[in-house]
C-alpha cells in the first residue's frame, strides 16, 4: 500500500503479488511492465481521470492488472 504517500513514480517492471493501493498519492504515470495480480486502486490520484484503456496502455503489453482498476 502506497496510500497517501508522496511517491511520484514506481520502478520499471514492478510486480505486486496482490492489490496495489495508490489512493491519495500524487503519482501521474505507471511504469512499463507493471504486473498487479489483483486490483489497482487509483482513487484521488491524477491517474483516476484516465480510462481503464489509458491506464493499461501506460503499462504496455508486457504488464498486466489481473483484477479491476478501482477509482
Amino acid at each position: 500500500s502506497l496510500r497517501n504517500t508522496e511517491i511520484t513514480s514506481l520502478p520499471k517492471g514492478l510486480t505486486v503479488g496482490g492489490s496495489l493501493y495508490l489512493v491519495g498519492a500524487p503519482i501521474t504515470s505507471l511504469p512499463k511492465g507493471l504486473k498487479v495480480k489483483r486490483n489497482l486502486w487509483v482513487g484521488n490520484t491524477p491517474l483516476s481521470t484516465k480510462t481503464d484503456e489509458e491506464i493499461r496502455a501506460l503499462i504496455g503489453p508486457n504488464g498486466y492488472i489481473k483484477g479491476e482498476i478501482i477509482r
